[in-house]
């Protein structure tokens, strides 16, 4: 091809940059999933929404690469995706639990935080004496515990001065995100 002009040049410069990527995050629970470990579609959430995923994509499991074929029905998904001219996945995190999300380091959940006394630790809900007087929150299964600035296992909370970071659930109640507590580690 032969460029004519400098008005060609300039157009064949725009229209190749002409691509802008939307990036999205798709949750929820793997409807099915079909294709092989190189490339196929992935189907999440109620009502289903569909996303395509090829070589590149990266899934991983408590942040370590695992196959295209990890990825099972039910499996709990955030998918990151360019939306831009359809749905394909960069990548897919397979959520185990406590497993944290990708988006987690840049986009952490929960839009409501305090501190406080830890005056009662039941199973499902955690009783905090703030300034204002108690908060109770439940605990979800993926709640973070943070300790002197180590994740570990949920521990026995009472009489611990803690932070926490939780949200609104469906019903308006808060639910803890993640609870520290303890010193600064060098």
């Amino acid at each position: 091809m032969i460029v004519r002009s400098i008005f060609d040049c300039i157009i064949l410069l725009l229209s190749a940059q002409s691509y802008t990527p939307r990036i999205s995050v798709l949750r929820g629970q793997v409807v099915a999933w079909s294709g092989s470990r190189e490339s196929g579609r992935i189907q999440v959430g109620e009502p289903a929404r569909s996303c395509l995923f090829d070589s590149h994509t990266n899934f991983e499991r408590n942040r370590m690469l695992v196959p295209a074929t990890a990825l099972v029905a039910g499996a709990r998904v955030e998918i990151i995706a360019d939306t831009a001219g359809g749905c394909r996945a960069q990548t897919v995190e397979i959520i185990d639990g406590a497993a944290r999300l990708a988006t987690d380091s840049f986009a952490p959940r929960g839009d409501f935080r305090f501190g406080g006394l830890v005056t009662r630790d039941a199973a499902a809900v955690i009783t905090v004496r703030t300034r204002a007087g108690e908060i109770h929150v439940s605990r979800r299964p993926d709640t973070r515990y943070v300790g002197d600035g180590f994740e570990i296992a949920p521990p026995s909370l009472v009489n611990k001065h803690v932070f926490v970071r939780a949200g609104r659930d469906a019903d308006g109640g808060l639910e803890a995100y993640q609870v520290m507590w303890g010193a600064m580690v060098p």
